[in-house]
């Protein structure tokens, strides 16, 4: 959903928005989501967006909130995710 909503906001202002709160609160008053709030990881913590003009990637830190980790406690991060990032 977020790459979705990502790619919808980069074609409607001509680049990747600089936090995921403007997904849902920017300048046009446009909703890129189907909430009216960024969702939570999992583990209800917020997940951690970086834009680097070109492309994005959106990390959840697992179930210890915390960068790294293994197994249930690793990272979750759009990079390992199957497709490319438009």
């Amino acid at each position: 959903s977020f790459k979705t909503a990502l790619v919808a906001y980069k074609l409607k202002f001509k680049r990747f928005p600089d936090s995921l709160d403007e997904l849902v609160n920017n300048a046009k008053g446009i909703n890129f989501l189907e909430s009216d709030r960024i969702p939570n990881d999992p583990w209800n913590n917020p997940y951690v967006y970086r834009n680097d003009g070109s492309s994005f990637t959106i990390v959840s830190y697992g179930a210890d909130s915390a960068q790294g980790g293994s197994g249930y406690n690793a990272d979750i991060s759009s990079d390992n995710l199957a497709g490319d990032q438009t």
